[in-house]
């Protein structure tokens, strides 16, 4: 469960909710009403297994999941299965991984890997047509902001920000030394998280449009940001928060509880890593295997 990908679906006054469940192989959805708080089990509704990392709910009421070469969409609600596409005719024995959508659902981009599950590339998959783009020293993993660029941290170590515009094709760099992002999620026109380098470390914003820096507030091993609807979560290792991006002030909504601190064997496990959900809503996250949603104001 990470915060790039949400885990909840407001619709009237319900909240649905999925998680992957080790003990059952596969997702687990459950109906919360918002009034009461009262949880319902709904059992895995979708046919696929997995741990759900990389599934998310879509603005209609959708699963957006991979599976194996393809990208599908899935109603929970009513069965109807879509497939999107499948990269198995162009890159034969590869499959999917960590696959993103933009808000309006038009565009995908997903991590490529070979048939030894290796990361070799990015595609898009874009109002029916897939570009390719090979990867470029080392490649961690890609996200959308909007439908006009893909950002893909690669390079030297996986840490550098290359921005692609779909429509052009033309690439752009941001250094890991010059305020590159980590730890980062995207709503149009921003990319929003981590930028440790140089001296002091901190969350930062790139404007995409003029790329475009700047510096939020100070911080080191900030933790995890979700944008959705225009908000910004923020998970560090005390509190889940809203973000203002435009004065970098932090809402606290909740202390966590989850006693974690650098150091510890389970560290990254153990991080809250809170989503938002497609309306901005609600926040959901888990910790240590139990999934709690709470309401953002």
């Amino acid at each position: 469960m990470m915060s790039y990908w949400a885990n909840a679906w407001v619709s009237g006054p319900f909240a649905y909710v999925f998680a992957g469940s080790v003990l059952s192989g596969g997702p687990q959805f459950f109906a919360v009403d918002l009034e009461s708080g009262a949880v319902s089990r709904l059992g895995p509704m979708v046919p696929y297994g997995g741990e759900t990392e990389g599934w998310e709910w879509l603005p209609d009421g959708r699963v957006q999941l991979f599976h194996g070469p393809q990208l599908r969409r899935v109603n929970p609600f009513t069965g109807a299965d879509q497939l999107v596409f499948d990269v198995s005719e162009r890159f034969p024995g590869h499959t999917l991984w960590q696959p993103h959508a933009s808000p309006s659902g038009r565009t995908i981009s997903a991590t490529l890997k070979d048939p030894d599950w290796q990361k070799v590339a990015t595609v898009v998959w874009q109002d029916g047509t897939l570009h390719h783009y090979p990867k470029e020293g080392t490649l961690d993993e890609s996200s959308l902001c909007g439908d006009e660029w893909v950002v893909i941290k690669q390079g030297d170590g996986g840490e550098d920000n290359c921005v692609i515009t779909i429509a052009t094709g033309e690439e752009r760099w941001i250094d890991d030394h010059d305020r590159a992002i980590g730890h980062s999620d995207c709503w149009p026109p921003y990319l929003v998280g981590e930028a440790d380098k140089p001296d002091p470390g901190g969350c930062g914003v790139w404007d995409l449009r003029d790329l475009s820096f700047r510096f939020l507030f100070p911080t080191l091993n900030m933790g995890y940001i979700s944008a959705k609807a225009g908000r910004y979560l923020h998970s560090d290792d005390t509190h889940i928060s809203l973000l203002d991006i435009q004065t970098g002030e932090r809402t606290p909504i909740l202390e966590h509880g989850a006693g974690v601190s650098p150091g510890m064997p389970n560290y990254y496990d153990d991080r809250v890593k809170a989503n938002l959900s497609p309306c901005g809503r609600i926040a959901c996250y888990m910790l240590r295997g139990s999934v709690y949603i709470v309401g953002v104001a």
